[in-house]
């Protein structure tokens, strides 16, 4: 085999590696984004399921004002607008909101984000700190090679000229 055929080689095994490296990180997000989508799926159903089980804020528009009347004519002076002032408002015509415990098992909707986020940290975070690290090793080397090139180089000029200028000089005196 030539060399050009030793180096094809070598960069083919070089891209089939460099292949199934990428593959693990990618094959992890896809599990992400398939968890997270899961979690999406089962927020929305949490969500849709508590705004039907939850009751009006208003039962019915004319029940109100009849309990208005009611408790003003109930409270001493309100006819008139003498009433005493007690610091509040009575919650008149308000209806008692009620809450439901969120199902075993289900997370509630306000501490939702956190647990999605370190679900996507774990998942993706190792992975991303390993091609993080990967890409400043391959820079520090590929830096470093690049100075040592440029160091050989230097040096190889500076040989050239010297015996450029050694010959000029041996030159001069062989004439004179």
């Amino acid at each position: 085999m030539s060399p050009g055929e030793w180096a094809g080689l070598v960069a083919a095994l070089a891209l089939l590696l460099l292949v199934g490296l990428l593959a693990v990180p990618l094959l992890k997000l896809g599990r992400t984004l398939d968890e997270a989508t899961l979690a999406i799926r089962e927020a929305r159903e949490q969500a849709a399921s508590g705004f039907r089980s939850a009751p009006p804020a208003v039962p019915s528009g004319r029940g109100v004002p009849e309990r208005v009347d009611d408790t003003r004519d109930e409270v001493p002076g309100a006819a008139t607008g003498s009433a005493p002032s007690t610091g509040s408002a009575p919650a008149t015509g308000s209806v008692p909101a009620t809450r439901t415990a969120p199902s075993p098992g289900t997370a509630p909707s306000a501490g939702f984000e956190a647990p999605q986020t370190s679900v996507v940290a774990a998942t993706v975070g190792g992975s991303l700190i390993k091609v993080a690290a990967y890409g400043h090793g391959l820079r520090a080397a590929t830096r470093r090679r690049l100075a040592e090139r440029a160091l050989a180089e230097a040096a190889r000029s500076d040989r050239e000229l010297r015996r450029a200028l050694r010959t000029a000089r041996q030159g001069a005196r062989g004439t004179v």
